[in-house]
């Protein structure tokens, strides 16, 4: 793994990383409080239409599973949790790195990869490790953050972008020979710089390799999910990881038994097209 100090050197074409987004910043400012109330997050929240609509969109959708229709932010908060919520008001804000002047048919699909991604993600921790259902949502719309900002920011990440799109590639060795560094390290490094916990950060940096994350069992389910959605065309590369059936074999699951999950995933995508335009 390459230093933080190093990466930023190499990162030179790119004058800053980018801050956190406003909203968010905001956000955990009152959390940090000793006492806050519901009406402050609601207040900073709706200053952003774009991610007032997105968690109201994602608290009515079956992955939170609620019986009633959600109608306010408040009701949003007391279904999804305020830990939850800070988390997802994190991802979401991400979401704004879309939509400068620069966003191609590349970074749309990457969008829809990493919701995909977070969809299928969720889906399976629901299964088979409930207790990471929510922490595996939020890091399956951050896994490849790196991949944004470099597609965003860094003008000769073009030329990787060329290759890897649509191609059986492995992306992280293309990455490091044109860059010397990949897009895992940068998205676990602008984590670090937001102050986010390890777990995010650490799992971002090995989405590929779970075994070396100190977060494994989060780290194996975005690995999985990972993988899978890219079956249902929510790719970018069509690369897939070496090591799938053996992280599998580790969970004692049978790759047979995702038949299923796979069914609920493409009826969820079907009838929620909506979110993928988060």
């Amino acid at each position: 793994m390459t230093t933080n100090s190093k990466l930023k050197d190499l990162l030179g074409d790119i004058k800053e990383l980018p801050p956190m987004p406003q909203v968010a910043m905001e956000v955990l400012g009152i959390l940090d409080k000793e006492d806050y109330s519901f009406a402050e997050l609601v207040s900073i929240i709706t200053k952003d239409v774009s991610i007032t609509a997105s968690i109201l969109k994602l608290a009515n959708s079956p992955l939170f599973g609620s019986r009633v229709p959600i109608n306010n932010l408040t009701q949003a908060i007391s279904l999804i949790g305020v830990t939850n919520l800070k988390n997802l008001v994190i991802a979401l804000s991400t979401k704004g790195l879309f939509e400068s002047n620069k966003i191609g048919v590349f970074e749309q699909k990457l969008w829809e990869h990493s919701v995909a991604t977070a969809i299928y993600a969720k889906l399976f921790a629901l299964k088979y490790n409930r207790k990471y259902s929510e922490e595996a949502f939020i890091l399956g719309l951050l896994h490849d953050l790196g991949q944004t900002i470099l597609s965003i920011y860094l003008e000769k990440y073009h030329t990787v972008k060329e290759i890897i799109f649509g191609e059986t590639v492995n992306v992280l060795y293309v990455e490091r020979e044109f860059l010397g560094f990949d897009h895992c390290e940068i998205g676990s490094l602008l984590l670090n710089e937001w102050g986010l916990p390890e777990l995010y950060s650490n799992v971002i940096m090995y989405h590929h390799n779970p075994e070396k994350s100190k977060f494994s069992a989060l780290a194996q389910i975005i690995f999985i999910a990972n993988n899978k959605v890219k079956e249902h065309g929510y790719t970018i590369s069509t690369w897939n990881d070496e090591g799938f059936k053996s992280v599998l074999e580790q969970l004692g699951i049978e790759e047979s038994e995702l038949s299923d999950l796979d069914l609920n995933f493409l009826d969820l995508i079907k009838n929620e097209k909506e979110l993928l335009k988060l």
